[in-house]
């Protein structure tokens, strides 16, 4: 009986034994599999902020390079150092949380200088008599740059993932860089600079509409916009009618954004422009923007849209155009001074003046180094 007794508890023992092992495994599994979530959510917070130094815009409203949000039964908090002042380089830090197991990863990511001042995925034609050079807004007006040939500075660098097409007397002082497997087709001569295609193509990140604050209504007249934050369903200034701005402006557009006839928007002296479209054409005719400084650096636009984008305003166009998914075509005989990058870029008169200053706020970000870190 007594060995009985002996051999049952020893039964029991090793039972128990077995299953606190099972157990303890079990619990070491599941921790196992929450660091690796929380490792995969430290991941995507990184992302959302490498999304937002790539673009320069704040999708979330907390500052650009600072990212929080909730995955699932995780969530990640994400920022930079140091704090986000423009291009160059930064070391993104995230750390992901699942059931209080947290992981971090840091990613050491730098901006390249992108000197193509106009970039189209698609496809490049230039038509008619106009030309493309370059210029620096900072070292004065762009007349004072223009020497006894009747142009500027020779880096109005063209580029596109296709082909490249002059007819005409069109002609680019700068590279005309088509992309792997395309050309330079019409009049080849008339490029001052390389026409050898690109090695691989250019990676044009998306654009993702996403309006900090709540539906407006349709904007149609005329009205001035002091410093601050504004959204509309539709944005029109017909003929006769005009708006201005004043102060730092962001303005979000939900679709259609015209300026047509007569009408005419300006932007006064220290004023900037920031403008976001969804979805819709874009439009810029009629008396077009005027940019009382001249200064293409104060007016930048940021379009989701696949519509058509059109600037052919009587006004010279002094800004920065950033429309991945449309077709841009400029017909302005005044000429688009600053930079533009889309889906395809059509030029049928007038003059494209790259602003080289812009040039230190484009390419894409690399990573250089990355981590993961226990916090």
């Amino acid at each position: 009986m007594v060995l009985c007794v002996i051999m049952l508890f020893a039964l029991i023992m090793a039972t128990a034994s077995a299953y606190s092992v099972a157990l303890i495994r079990k619990a070491a599994a599941k921790k196992a599999q929450e660091a690796d979530n929380a490792s995969t959510i430290a991941e995507a917070g990184a992302d959302a902020v490498m999304f937002e130094l790539q673009l320069g815009v704040d999708s979330s409203n907390d500052g650009i390079g600072i990212a929080a949000a909730t995955i699932g039964e995780g969530s990640f908090v994400a920022s930079v150092a140091p704090a986000y002042a423009g291009p160059g380089q930064y070391t993104i830090s995230s750390i992901g949380t699942v059931n209080g197991m947290r992981r971090g990863v840091q990613r050491v990511v730098v901006q390249n200088a992108d000197n193509v001042g106009f970039f189209a995925t698609n496809s490049v034609s230039l038509s008619g008599s106009g030309f493309i050079d370059s210029y620096n807004s900072t070292a004065g007006t762009y007349a004072s740059q223009v020497g006894a040939s009747g142009h500027a500075s020779a880096s109005g660098n063209v580029a596109s993932n296709g082909g490249i097409s002059l007819t005409g007397s069109a002609h680019i002082y700068g590279n005309a860089s088509p992309g792997p497997g395309f050309s330079v087709t019409g009049a080849v001569g008339s490029v001052s600079g390389s026409t050898a295609p690109e090695t691989t193509p250019y990676v044009l990140a998306p654009y993702v509409y996403s309006p900090p604050i709540g539906p407006g209504p349709v904007f149609n007249g005329s009205k001035t916009f002091t410093a601050g934050t504004y959204r509309y369903s539709s944005f029109t200034v017909p003929g006769g009618q005009s708006v201005t701005f004043q102060g730092n402006v962001i303005l979000y557009v939900d679709a259609d954004f015209n300026i047509s006839g007569s009408g005419i928007a300006t932007i006064t002296p220290g004023a900037t422009v920031k403008i976001y479209q969804g979805t819709g054409q874009f439009t810029v005719s009629g008396s077009g923007i005027l940019n009382s400084d001249q200064k293409p650096h104060e007016l930048s636009i940021y379009s989701a849209t696949t519509s058509a984008f059109t600037v052919s305003g009587s006004a010279a166009f002094y800004g920065s155009i950033y429309a991945p998914s449309a077709p841009l075509t400029s017909s302005g005989g005044s000429g688009l001074y600053g930079q533009a990058k889309a889906k395809s870029i059509t030029v049928t008169s007038g003059s494209e003046h790259f602003d080289s200053s812009l040039a230190t706020a484009a390419g894409p970000y690399q990573t250089r180094m990355t981590r993961s870190f226990l916090p």
